[in-house]
């Protein structure tokens, strides 16, 4: 077997592998001449077929399986005696040879690997951000409190009822003419809003009063205070977000009303909401604050370690083989496994290599930091994840039947690598956040949320 490796100037390798026909040959020489032994063809005795006949009948079969695991054996070999650092997995380039039985030929295939690139590591004394400490509002402690008391509520939807301003409503957009009647092939969503959610007075009492099926003119882009894009994704229903041609006003249809009848603020439902004994109103509150404080924290802190990452893609220096990480790209397919069209890498081209990006700088953070994933890791990371699924439902303990079900996901390649991947991120945010010193500013929930609408 011959291996000849060439690399370019755009970070790729070439490696063209032979397999000769010695290489191949012993093992088919041993499945001709163990089929030949019961094989049956008219005009011969059983086990009398020529090997010659034989070999073409089973060769080109028998030939590609040895090709293959030749191929695997040769790739695995090169890059563990060579070190070889690289991107994804290699990818066969060209067609292969068409495989011909009766002679004795060799094989030729090219792989081509991206290469890891070499780059310095990011100096964390550098980064300047900002954290935010997110201050609680009685606005904020009255809104926490409505929405526990909307998750212990009787829920209806009232068929003969007018929208209030506390009602959940499922709201048909439509685009409009210039006369105000719907196009056929116009946008069209539907949607589930809180009244509430339009923050604009003017478009949210458009609403007030009306009945199912009835409509009324809404400008989307005025009546919301998120950016366009998001409100172009969300509540129009458009993939690839907002553009200048897009109409600000459509015909919005309430096609059904859910109402909350909330319960009362007394002790028993504050034994719902916590498990200390509550009497008074003021200490529901208090234990409010308290749990909005922390969930706050843990808000900013995530922002915090998100806007780290942003500079962390932004600000190192990193030349990537784009040609081949679009190859890869289309090659491995989506969610489906599906190859993926032009169209299609491109459209997600821009997140999975600010995805790339931001890995290959992690692990050059773990390797610096000395940074490791060990099974314990990894087998700590599965139970947790698995107890937090399971506290949505009311369970708490891990049953024997829960225990099997977390080892045999852990006898699953696939999944111990997106395990892996997510303590390595949970390691090196630690490592981040302790070493980048922020510029700490105060704000409301307000403020924060408008601040880092997307």
């Amino acid at each position: 077997m011959l291996i000849q490796p060439t690399y370019t100037d755009d970070h790729l390798l070439l490696l063209d592998i032979t397999v000769e026909a010695a290489d191949y040959e012993p093992e088919l020489k041993k499945k001709v001449k163990e089929f030949a032994k019961t094989a049956k063809m008219p005009g011969f005795r059983p086990g009398m077929v020529p090997q010659p006949m034989i070999r073409k009948m089973i060769g080109a079969q028998v030939i590609d399986e040895s090709l293959k695991k030749l191929l695997n054996e040769a790739l695995v070999k090169y890059v563990q005696e060579t070190k070889l650092v690289y991107l994804g997995e290699a990818i066969q380039v060209g067609d292969a040879e068409r495989i011909e039985p009766q002679l004795a030929k060799d094989y030729t295939f090219t792989f081509e690997f991206g290469l890891m690139p070499e780059f310095d590591a990011p100096d964390y004394s550098t980064i300047s951000l900002t954290k935010y400490n997110i201050a609680i509002t009685e606005k904020d402690i009255d809104e926490e409190i409505t929405e526990l008391r909307k998750r212990s509520s009787e829920v209806t939807k009232p068929e003969d009822a007018t929208v209030e301003e506390n009602d959940t409503i499922k709201i048909l957009f439509q685009e409009t003419d210039e006369a105000g009647n719907v196009k056929t092939d116009g946008i069209s969503h539907t949607l589930d809003l809180n009244v509430s959610d339009f923050k604009n007075e003017t478009e949210r009492q458009k609403l007030i009063g009306l009945a199912i099926n009835q409509s009324a003119p809404i400008n989307v882009f005025d009546a919301f205070e998120q950016q366009n894009n998001l409100i172009a994704r969300v509540v129009l229903g458009l993939k690839d977000g907002y553009t200048d041609n897009l109409p600000n006003t459509y015909q919005a249809t309430i096609t059904e009303i859910t109402r909350y009848e909330l319960p009362e603020l007394n002790p028993g439902f504050y034994e719902k909401v916590f498990t200390d004994p509550i009497v008074t109103e003021e200490e529901f509150r208090t234990k409010i604050s308290e749990k909005l404080q922390h969930d706050f924290a843990q808000l900013s802190e995530n922002q915090f370690l998100k806007d780290i990452e942003q500079h962390l893609i932004k600000n190192t220096p990193l030349s990537l083989p784009e040609s081949f990480i679009r190859k890869y790209m289309q090659v491995t397919g989506g969610s489906d496994k599906k190859p993926l069209s032009d169209q299609e890498v491109e459209q997600r081209y821009p997140k999975y290599i600010e995805s790339t990006r931001l890995s290959i700088i992690r692990g050059k953070i773990a390797s610096i930091e000395g940074i490791s994933v060990e099974d314990e890791d990894i087998e700590n990371y599965a139970y947790a994840e698995l107890q937090t699924q399971m506290m949505q439902y009311g369970m708490y303990d891990v049953t024997p039947e829960w225990e099997k079900y977390i080892q045999k996901r852990l006898e699953d390649p696939k999944y111990v690598n997106q395990v892996a991947a997510g303590v390595l991120q949970f390691k090196v945010n630690q490592v981040l956040s302790q070493k980048i010193t922020p510029i700490e500013q105060d704000i409301t929930a307000d403020e924060f949320a408008k601040l880092h609408a997307q």
